[in-house]
């Protein structure tokens, strides 16, 4: 009886350790996985008035084994790396983190080039681009989530009049200012080709300036032409007001609500040393 008492009695003490090991193990492994960081990157500054000449491509392009960017803020490159839509509010961004390329008065836009590994995927890019903001930018975040007012993106009881589309044949082109029909001096538009309901919502929401929250539950891309609709100034226009543009032309409704909104918050962030 006494042996099997002193057998229960170990037996409660590893068992009572057990978690202890198995964190400290979990710990050590977690301490020796690499970083994921790009093989090589060059940042340059654009000063006053500079910027890319000729057409150029704003924000961050991933393709295979490189991530380079023409002209970007550190607002873009942050968009980039924590994957914003634009529905997620950023606080704290430093008023040089905005800056516009090409503005004679701009400057604090960057021209990066950074290589890696050909079999990089988009996501580990996007952590490669986390690390470097970190390391080279001394950037530092935290999430926060809020109740605020936000509109609902839903679709209408009849159903939505979406098209499907393949972004391969039409590729998708940023939101922009395409020009106002007539005597329509005041308008706004969306444009053009295949977009996905998230990136929509990410539109519509700095176009209202409250985040859009996907609730339609609809998956894959879409097709949208130029889509224009009459701004808030524009008093006796022809176009439609935007929320009965989404109403009768793509099935979908816009409503007022309150809402968890993630939010992206700017902690710390400096002007990178140039290479």
């Amino acid at each position: 009886m006494r042996l099997r008492g002193h057998l229960l009695l170990v037996m409660a003490l590893v068992l009572a350790n057990a978690p202890i090991i198995l964190e400290h193990a979990y710990g050590q492994s977690s301490q020796q996985s690499p970083k994921l960081t790009f093989d090589v990157v060059s940042i340059h500054e654009w000063g006053p008035g500079q910027g890319p000449t000729g057409p150029y491509t704003a924000g961050v392009q991933f393709s295979t084994g490189r991530v380079r960017s023409q002209c970007a803020n550190l607002a873009s490159l942050v968009f980039n790396a924590y994957q914003l839509t634009g529905s997620e509010p950023l606080e704290g961004m430093p008023k040089w983190g905005r800056a516009s390329c090409g503005v004679p008065d701009s400057r604090e836009t960057f021209a990066i080039e950074a290589t890696m590994p050909a079999d990089t995927t988009m996501v580990q890019s996007r952590q490669m681009m986390q690390i470097l903001l970190a390391e080279r930018f001394k950037l530092a975040v935290h999430w926060e989530t809020r109740q605020l007012p936000v509109y609902a993106l839903r679709v209408v009881s009849g159903g939505s009049k979406l098209k499907r589309s393949d972004p391969d044949k039409d590729p998708p082109i940023k939101l922009g200012s395409i020009g106002c029909p007539g005597d329509d001096s005041h308008c706004h538009n969306i444009c053009c080709g295949s977009m996905t309901i998230t990136s929509l919502s990410g539109s519509l929401s700095h176009t209202l300036g409250r985040p859009v929250i996907d609730k339609t539950g609809l998956t894959g891309t879409y097709y949208f032409g130029i889509v224009t609709w009459a701004g808030d100034d524009s008093s006796g226009s022809s176009l439609p007001s935007l929320f009965a543009l989404m109403r009768e032309q793509f099935g979908l409704e816009l409503k007022p609500e309150l809402g968890p909104v993630p939010i992206l918050v700017i902690d710390h962030a400096e002007k990178p040393t140039a290479n």
